[in-house]
Formats: structure tokens, C-alpha cells, sequence
């Protein structure tokens, strides 16, 4: 069930993230967290829009000012 799951799995989950996103010079996500752990690292982040406003609150509110690294690209709709 949702949020229980013992500490040891979720560890070894958060660590294959990081060093996933850790071998990347580069991501192309729609998804905050991996923005966000691109952004931890240091890695180039080319942001998108999500199918609401969160993304780019998000970015707007604290991301574009503290990681440089991050770029807005907006929605991928043409």
C-alpha cells in the first residue's frame, strides 16, 4: 500500500535516479522532480510544460533564479 513501503527500497530507488541523471549532460523532462534532481546536479535541464500550470509556476517561483542550467522551454504542443 501507498506509503509504506520500508526505507532500504526507497533508498535504492533515490540512488538509481541520482546516478541515472548523474551519467546525463542533458535532460529533456516534463517532470518537476527530474528537473528538480537535474538541477541538484548541475546538469542542463530543457524544462516543458506539464498539462497544467505547475511546471512553470514552479520554475517561475524558484528555479529559474537558482539554476541557471535550467531552461523553460515551454509546451511541446505545436
Amino acid at each position: 500500500a501507498y506509503g509504506t513501503m520500508a526505507t532500504y527500497p526507497i533508498l535504492l530507488a533515490c540512488a538509481h535516479v541520482l546516478r541515472l541523471v548523474g551519467a546525463c549532460r542533458q535532460l529533456q523532462t516534463d517532470r518537476l522532480h527530474m528537473a528538480i534532481v537535474g538541477a541538484l546536479l548541475g546538469r542542463e535541464v530543457l524544462f516543458y510544460a506539464n498539462n497544467y500550470y505547475k511546471n512553470q509556476a514552479i520554475y517561475d517561483f524558484s528555479i529559474k533564479a537558482r539554476f541557471p542550467r535550467v531552461h523553460w522551454m515551454g509546451s511541446l504542443a505545436a
